[in-house]
């Protein structure tokens, strides 16, 4: 797979020489968003493998508002485009030192540090900078799957954003996961029981928004499979496409290990991958139809970044 629209981009490149945290290491724990103020779910590891899971914010500014207005200008509105640099200006610090600071320690830019921030925490950052200058209040939108209404929060009855569960990604030390598969397979001449994951970073939603529409109509999880297996060790042909984070290993590589898995090494990858998606913030929220009664989940309305931040409309 080339690096097609990336070439332009900075790298942080991982070493396979990097240690990887076993699978069966990983456990969860769910916390609220209220309790959990200062803190990643996962943590920012540094070149030298230190893991870095507290930051500091900035107070949300007139002047934070207007760059944040003029980054969707230049933008167009693509949140993929505004978050990461958004981020690089609302965060002061992480772990002990600046945000400026780790970023030169990775010889990258500031932006470029948070597009290769784990998606679970900057969404997690988002979701803080929300609630700690606008408060717990959020107003809810969301059309009912049983009989299409669409139901909107009223004053009130405004949600609550600080009971947002955040998963917290427990005993991963490491920026890569190793999982053993139950029974292996051969991939060309080579017998294949590791694969080496990683957790959803923020490029990757650039890539899943750029992708054509023959892969846009690729299952969910094949298509979570591509950006998120980044090593086959074992193989002679794919195991050193770990070299790049940026590009995980090749889509053929993936295709190539996918096709001689059976359905029991299959599903217990698969699960292996939803579990390390299903760390961080849950964005979703409970609502009960107006009209009908059924109980659903609609997105917490995040991706239009400047109205996400603000208070919660009361004209309504």
């Amino acid at each position: 797979k080339t690096n097609s629209g990336f070439a332009s981009e900075e790298l942080i490149n991982v070493s396979d020489e990097k240690p990887t945290t076993p699978f069966s290491d990983i456990s969860t724990e769910m916390v609220l968003l209220k309790a959990f103020p200062n803190q990643l779910p996962i943590g920012w590891f540094t070149p030298e493998g230190e893991k870095l899971t507290t930051y500091s914010l900035k107070e949300y500014t007139g002047e934070d508002e207007l760059f944040l207005s003029g980054l969707t200008t230049r933008f167009r509105d693509k949140v993929t485009d505004i978050l990461p640099h958004f981020l690089a200006r609302m965060v002061d610090t992480i772990g002990e030192n600046s945000a400026r600071d780790v970023a030169q320690q990775s010889s990258v830019k500031l932006p470029t540090l948070f597009e290769n921030f784990y998606l679970a925490d900057a969404l997690t950052i988002l979701l803080q900078i929300r609630l700690q200058n606008f408060g717990k209040e959020i107003q809810i939108q969301g059309q009912c799957p049983a009989c299409q209404t669409v139901n909107k929060d009223r004053e009130g009855e405004f949600s609550d954003l600080s009971s947002t569960e955040i998963e917290l990604a427990v005993g991963m030390n490491c920026p890569h996961v190793e999982v053993t598969l139950p029974t292996g397979a051969k991939v060309f001449d080579d017998t294949v029981k590791r694969v080496i994951l990683r957790p959803l970073r923020m490029y990757d939603m650039k890539r899943l928004a750029k992708q054509d529409d023959k892969r846009a109509k690729l299952r969910l999880n094949h298509e979570l499979l591509m950006h998120t297996v980044v090593g086959i060790p074992e193989s002679e042909a794919y195991g050193k496409s770990q070299n790049s984070d940026r590009t995980g290993i090749s889509e053929l590589g993936v295709e190539s290990l996918f096709k001689v898995l059976n359905a029991k090494d299959r599903d217990y990858l698969l699960k292996a991958v939803g579990k390390l998606g299903s760390f961080g913030p849950g964005m979703q929220m409970d609502m009960n139809c107006r009209a009908c009664g059924y109980e659903y989940k609609a997105e917490v309305p995040w991706r239009d970044v400047p109205s996400f931040l603000s208070f919660a409309d009361s004209s309504d």
